[in-house]
């Protein structure tokens, strides 16, 4: 399709609300073609995955022009200092529908999956920040743990696209999306609308 720097005003800009990441997850993950729920269990053995960046579309890492299932691992420790904070799982903005485990047990998913080949959803979903409420007892300290990302892709780009993506205390994530949220109503209000009608 078109290409290029299409549209303006071009400016820099200063963040004024960003969100402070406890433990960054960004960087190298592991990630794959196809859909098979076992990848999203902590013992697979997923050695045989592509390394890829995170964040980044999936097309610009040697998966151009492909839509539909694609799954992203991470194993990790988390720090000692979050051992009995309220944590949030930010994955930033994924392109379209995605399902997020921890350590096997899902714990958040935008989209409806069902029974059928696809799942469905607003077809802006891939705007939306994903945030997921870590239960309590769920994450190991001084442990490996592993996230798994099953992420559909109707057409076009697709994948963990955008961050920040890592661990966030629920009070520091509280903060940032009500500014973002008041930032947002200002720079366009007719957002809601836009969002409530497709």
């Amino acid at each position: 399709m078109g290409g290029g720097i299409v549209q303006g005003p071009l400016q820099i800009q200063e963040d004024t609300t960003p969100l402070v990441l406890a433990q960054s997850l960004e960087g190298k993950w592991k990630f794959t073609k196809g859909d098979d729920l076992a990848w999203a269990q902590p013992g697979f053995n997923d050695k045989g995955w592509q390394a890829v960046e995170v964040p980044s579309f999936w097309e610009t890492q040697g998966f151009k022009h492909y839509d539909g299932y694609g799954w992203y691992r991470l194993r990790f420790r988390p720090s000692d200092a979050l051992k009995d904070q309220h944590l949030i799982l930010f994955m930033g903005k994924i392109d379209d529908f995605d399902e997020v485990y921890l350590n096997g047990e899902r714990i958040g998913k935008t989209g409806r999956f069902d029974d059928s080949a696809e799942p469905s959803g607003s077809n802006i979903l891939y705007r939306n920040w994903r945030a997921y409420t870590i239960p309590a007892g769920l994450l190991k300290f001084r442990a490996d743990n592993v996230i798994a990302v099953r992420v559909y892709d109707m057409f076009m780009h697709g994948g963990i696209y955008e961050g920040p993506v890592g661990l966030v205390r629920r009070e520091d994530y509280m903060k940032w999306e009500s500014a973002s949220a008041k930032e947002e109503k200002q720079k366009n209000p007719w957002r809601f609308f836009e969002w409530f009608f497709n």
